[in-house]
């Protein structure tokens, strides 16, 4: 059984550049063994109303986006009675924002939690 990925971004986020990286974000999770499910954001609250829906259905959640993007997520994950200290001990930051051009990614291993 394939691992399954659940990619929450806001398209808008760091200029929207992901738009130009979207596919190969997407293949690097593919190679990586993952069916990936991809929620893009339309508006506030879209990332944690998604991902408090279905994140128990995934082995791993990531984001790219800024730090309100991060922090729906988490939101998100905090609905389904996750410690916030849990969360921080493992969210794994792979790509920052700030002087970096591209969006943050940020992965949460459904396991860890």
């Amino acid at each position: 059984m394939r691992k399954k990925l659940f990619f929450v971004y806001n398209p808008k986020a760091g200029k929207a550049l992901i738009k130009n990286k979207l596919a190969d974000i997407l293949d690097i999770f593919a190679r990586a063994g993952y069916e990936t499910t991809v929620a893009p954001t339309q508006k506030h609250g879209d990332a944690a109303a998604a991902v408090a829906q279905r994140q128990s259905d995934y082995d791993l959640v990531v984001c790219s986006g800024g730090d309100g993007t991060l922090d729906e997520v988490v939101t998100g994950i905090r609905a389904v009675s996750i410690r916030l200290s849990d969360i921080s001990r493992r969210a794994a930051p792979m790509i920052s924002g700030g002087a970096c051009p591209c969006p943050r990614i940020c992965c949460v291993r459904r396991k860890w939690l």
